[in-house]
C-alpha cells in the first residue's frame, strides 16, 4: 500500500470528478495512474523502436504497404 499526500486543489477536483463519475476516489486515482503508467509503457515501446528504426535493426513501413500485405495474405 501507498499512502501519498496531495494539495487540497487537487485533492478537491478528485473528489469532485468521483462525485460526477459515480465512483470512489480511490477508483479514480487507481484508473488515473494506471492510464499514466500505460501511457509511459507506450512511450517507452515507441522510444525502443524509433531507435531500432534508426539504427537499421527494424524497417518502418508506409500505410499503403501495410494494407497491401494485409489484403495480399492469400494470394
Amino acid at each position: 500500500m501507498i499512502n501519498i499526500n496531495l494539495n487540497n486543489e487537487l485533492s478537491q477536483a478528485i473528489e469532485t470528478m468521483a462525485i460526477h463519475k459515480h465512483k470512489p476516489v480511490d477508483q479514480i486515482i487507481n484508473d488515473a495512474l494506471v492510464d499514466a503508467l500505460e501511457d509511459y509503457q507506450d512511450i517507452k515501446a515507441a522510444e525502443a523502436s524509433l531507435e531500432n528504426i534508426e539504427s537499421g535493426k527494424e524497417k518502418a513501413i508506409s500505410w499503403g504497404e501495410v494494407k497491401a500485405r494485409l489484403y495480399d495474405v492469400g494470394d
